[in-house]
């Protein structure tokens, strides 16, 4: 018997030797690839038309339902086909997120991204260099341009130029303008960009990159 989606949220929270873990990762991706896309139209429908607040209300749903697929209980709504269940239950987690979203944005004046989630556990511990390579700061700021619309958000391309601009260290009230421009700390600055960094090396190791 194939297993249902609502199978997959019980494998996914079911993480107590390696071998569950792996097949909760599994699931989780097989999860995903079926209700990301509903995901998506949750986290559009609350971002109020912001492409940066959109990007992390559905990360933040998606971390959610890895944290809470526990809480999934497929008794709720009987009459409902599993498809409606996980439907509704995936829109209660998406109020849920919402709910701790807008109550640190008020709280500490700034967007609670999943960047500034990690930020204190998630320190970069590599170089510019060390990521991309020893390559002339030209050729990275060709790299830069290589993936603008196709691979970096507004925000990690703004980071990434600003820095590359003053020579890979962005000015203290350089750093200041870009936290009050997207809501974010000046830790959240190293996360983003160290992470755009690394999505750059991936695709560039996808497509190579003459530099002539």
């Amino acid at each position: 018997m194939d297993k249902t989606y609502e199978d997959r949220l019980i494998e996914i929270a079911w993480r107590d030797t390696e071998q569950d873990l792996l097949q909760a990762e599994k699931s989780f991706a097989q999860f995903i690839a079926k209700y990301g896309s509903f995901c998506r139209k949750l986290a559009f429908a609350r971002s109020r038309y912001d492409s940066n607040r959109y990007e992390d209300l559905y990360r933040l749903l998606i971390l959610d339902i890895w944290e809470h697929a526990h809480q999934y209980d497929d008794t709720r709504s009987p009459d409902d086909i599993p498809d409606v269940r996980i439907k509704k239950w995936l829109s209660s987690r998406m109020k849920a997120v919402e709910r701790t979203y807008w109550k640190e944005l008020f709280k500490d004046n700034k967007t609670l991204s999943l960047e500034e989630l990690t930020a204190e556990t998630f320190e970069p511990e590599q170089e510019d260099d060390e990521i991309l390579g020893d390559d002339e700061i030209d050729v990275k700021r060709l790299k830069i341009a290589m993936v603008k619309g196709k691979l970096l958000t507004d925000r990690e391309l703004d980071i990434l130029r600003t820095s590359y601009q003053y020579n890979g260290e962005i000015p203290k009230e350089i750093k200041a303008s870009i936290c009050k421009q997207y809501l974010i700390t000046d830790n959240t600055i190293r996360v983003i960009k160290f992470r755009a960094l690394k999505k750059i090396k991936e695709f560039i190791a996808q497509k190579p990159l003459s530099t002539k």
